[in-house]
């Protein structure tokens, strides 16, 4: 539907309307109409004020610029006017367009909502992942003190037996000793590696 502006009349373009009745050069469908806008605009109430199209407003110009010898310009006609656009109304939606759009609209919903709970796991996702993550930390750890406890014990045997194949007369004391020393260099060792490793 085409809606075509329209002017609030006022006093002045009052009266250039009702001088172009008097004008030949305007058409008779025109003069008809503005005689009707003009006696309606005399007869309403002071609450509404009529309106006149802006094409009637412009063949009234056109046709009072060629009577008079002094033309009229359009912006002097329409000083103090006040342009008046109709509301609009909405046509009615299709059902079907309708449906369609109330469907579009929660599949986009739906996508969203999976879209921001994607990462969210469920408690047994999350309690079977942790217990996952728990062991391998805790046989990691197990590893490491099975390792550190081997080679302690393996550098005290060394120490024994070494110095015991390096003595003529076995002495325990000597050896003892011997093996203290090396297992507590290799305690200590393997201590700062670890920690290193841990940190």
């Amino acid at each position: 539907m085409v809606y075509e502006a329209e002017i609030c009349i006022t006093s002045n373009l009052r009266r250039s309307l009702a001088e172009s009745l008097s004008c030949d050069r305007l058409e008779r469908s025109a003069k008809t109409e503005l005689r009707k806008l003009l006696l309606d605009d005399y007869t309403e109430s002071s609450n509404k004020s009529t309106v006149v199209p802006i094409r009637l407003v412009k063949a009234v110009h056109k046709a009072l610029n060629q009577e008079r010898m002094e033309p009229i310009y359009l912006h002097e006609m329409l000083e103090g006017c006040e342009l008046h656009l109709p509301e609009y109304t909405a046509p009615p939606r299709n059902p079907e367009l309708e449906t369609r759009i109330q469907r579009l609209k929660a599949e986009a919903a739906e996508r969203e909502y999976k879209k921001m709970t994607k990462n969210v796991a469920s408690p047994e996702t999350f309690y079977k992942e942790n217990l996952g993550h728990e062991m391998k930390a805790m046989n990691n750890q197990i590893i490491a003190v099975v390792n550190f406890a081997v080679t302690v014990v393996g550098a005290f045997v060394f120490g024994y037996k070494g110095s015991e194949a390096a003595m003529e007369i076995p002495n325990v004391a000597i050896q003892l000793t011997v093996a203290m020393i090396l297992a507590t260099i290799v305690f200590f060792a393997d201590l700062y590696f670890l920690i290193k490793k841990t940190m």
